[in-house]
């Protein structure tokens, strides 16, 4: 399939181009958030399970992360 440089585009097929492309920029962050969350979560897991004071640190961020969460949820 040959491909169209974007600019050839008719406007209404360019317009569901960058839709798209901007559903698919949205996704990839949301799989890149919720991987940093949940490698927060298991790093708290094992630092409480050393007793380390760093898991406070850890339960601050995880707290700011569910107040974005949240936050997109209401919008």
């Amino acid at each position: 399939m040959r491909q169209i440089h974007p600019s050839t585009r008719p406007e209404k097929e360019q317009t569901s181009f960058n839709l798209a492309m901007i559903l698919e920029s949205e996704r990839e962050v949301q799989r890149e958030f919720n991987a940093i969350y949940n490698h927060l979560i298991e790093l708290k897991y094992a630092l409480d399970q050393k007793k380390d004071t760093r898991s406070n640190r850890i339960l601050g961020m995880i707290r700011k992360m569910e107040e974005l969460i949240h936050e997109t949820e209401v919008e």
